[in-house]
This record gives C-alpha cells, sequence and structure tokens, in this order.
C-alpha cells in the first residue's frame, strides 16, 4: 500500500496526462520523482517495461479516474445539483444545466462535471493553447467530448471575460474558479449566473508564504480573510452557503467558498 509522503515515478502516454496525474497525486501528499512517457501502442516498449519489472495493466474496463476535481466543488457538487433541480424542476438524470470553469488549466473540474447526469453543457476557459488541448484530451478520453466547450482567452487582458455569447450574461447554473485569483474578475463573475445560480470558489490565502511549500508569496495571488464574502455578499447580495479556510495536505491554507445568486437578483 502506498503512503502519502512516498515518493512515485510516473509513466503515462502523453505529458498531458503525466502533468494530469501529477496534480493529483500532489494535491493527495504524494512525492513525485522521475515523470516518464511511454508509448502503450508499442509491443516492444511494454514488453521491455514488463521484463523491467513494472506492470503495466491496459485492461481499462475496471477503471477508476485517476484525478479528482477541487475539493471545493467535490465538496459542494451534490447539494448545489439538488438546489438546481428543486429550482427548475429536473430530474436527476435530466442535463439541464450549463457551468464554466474559468482558468481551467487541464480541465479536471470541467471533466469532472460533464461526467455527472446534470450538466448539459460546461465550458473550460484558459489562456494557454496546450491546457485546452489538455482539456479536449481528457474530455475525448472520459467521453463527455460533446459536453464540454473549450475556450481560450486571457481574463488578465482585454477586460477580463470575453463579450462571445458563449459567455453571455446570466447563461450559467454554476460558475468554479480554482488556484487563480485576479481581483477585476470577482464581480464579473456574478455577472454570468442565473438567479439562483452558484459560486464556487476555491484557492490560496494569505499565510502560504509561512508554510514550507512557501507559495505563493505576493500579496495579488493570496486571498485575505473573508475577502470573498465582503465582495459577494455585502456588495453583491448573495447568500453565502460554505466560506471556510482550511489547510490543503502540505499546509497551505485555502479557501472553501460557496454562494448563491438570490432568486429576486436583477
Amino acid at each position: 500500500m502506498l503512503l502519502q509522503g512516498e515518493t512515485l515515478h510516473l509513466l503515462a502516454d502523453t505529458a498531458e496526462h503525466l502533468e494530469a496525474a501529477a496534480a493529483t497525486l500532489e494535491e493527495r501528499g504524494y512525492v513525485i520523482g522521475e515523470r516518464l512517457t511511454l508509448n502503450l501502442d508499442d509491443a516492444a516498449t511494454v514488453a521491455a517495461a514488463n521484463a523491467a519489472g513494472v506492470r503495466l495493466d491496459l485492461d481499462q474496463s475496471n477503471s477508476r479516474p485517476l484525478w479528482l476535481p477541487s475539493p471545493a466543488l467535490l465538496r459542494a457538487i451534490d447539494e448545489i445539483e439538488s438546489g438546481l433541480r428543486e429550482l427548475h424542476g429536473s430530474t436527476a438524470d435530466e442535463r439541464a444545466f450549463r457551468a464554466v470553469d474559468l482558468a481551467c488549466g487541464c480541465g479536471r473540474d470541467v471533466v469532472f462535471l460533464a461526467r455527472r447526469p446534470n450538466w448539459a453543457t460546461v465550458v473550460g476557459v484558459d489562456y494557454l493553447p496546450k491546457q485546452i488541448e489538455a482539456l479536449c484530451e481528457l474530455a475525448s478520453r472520459e467521453n463527455v467530448r460533446h459536453l464540454v466547450q473549450p475556450l481560450e482567452h486571457d481574463l488578465e487582458a482585454g477586460g477580463g471575460l470575453p463579450s462571445a455569447d458563449l459567455l453571455a450574461p446570466g447563461s450559467f447554473d454554476l460558475v468554479t474558479v480554482a488556484r487563480y485569483l485576479h481581483r477585476p474578475l470577482l464581480p464579473q463573475l456574478a455577472t454570468l449566473l442565473r438567479p439562483g445560480g452558484y459560486l464556487v470558489y476555491h484557492t490560496f490565502m494569505k499565510g502560504c508564504e509561512l508554510t514550507p511549500v512557501g507559495r505563493p508569496k505576493r500579496d495579488q495571488f493570496l486571498l485575505q480573510a473573508g475577502e470573498l464574502r465582503r465582495v459577494y455578499a455585502d456588495q453583491l447580495g448573495f447568500e453565502v452557503v460554505l466560506d471556510l479556510e482550511e489547510p490543503i495536505h502540505d499546509g497551505r491554507p485555502c479557501s472553501f467558498f460557496v454562494a448563491r445568486r438570490r432568486l429576486d437578483a436583477s
């Protein structure tokens, strides 16, 4: 049995899959050592790996995703979906809702939502082409590519959110952000939500710079205590569902923030 703190050496078929696996395992407390790509379609390569004592299980019929979504989204998703179904009168297996993940990276949260039965469309926004490509590959591998809409866009240039119809105001039931902070965007996120829609925000807080990891260090990337509540509840009138500061596995404090746009919001 592998224990947290042990060093793992990773093999995967692409660099993108290596990145996704490493990010998830590091979040769980594992130390990642050597990272190698391996052509699993090459019989000679697989045979050599097996001969070296590396067991390659190519039967994925009983496999589960290695990656997990952000802890805040994972914690809140059941309550969010229940609230949306009650609001809209939809069933547990009806794809009726729309979500957007801003600064989505390789798309773990996007694909997590698309795999669940209530989401008709999940938009993933990132400014790096390689991240958008990784999102599309992950969605294809998980058989949800038809539910995912990738959008390459720099959220910190040109006024923030794009004006494209893909991110039309009031067109989403869920906005999620993980490990990203650009303060001018905070009030803009509210405009994306329909009345009764939810915001999930999970990112680093002041105090990370004092942990052994020591980063992020700059205040522009670190939330202050109570900052999201002041913006969304006090200024924008959202109902706060969850507002916690908790350390992740490496001791860095992070926000677990969920808020809901009021039904009477104009």
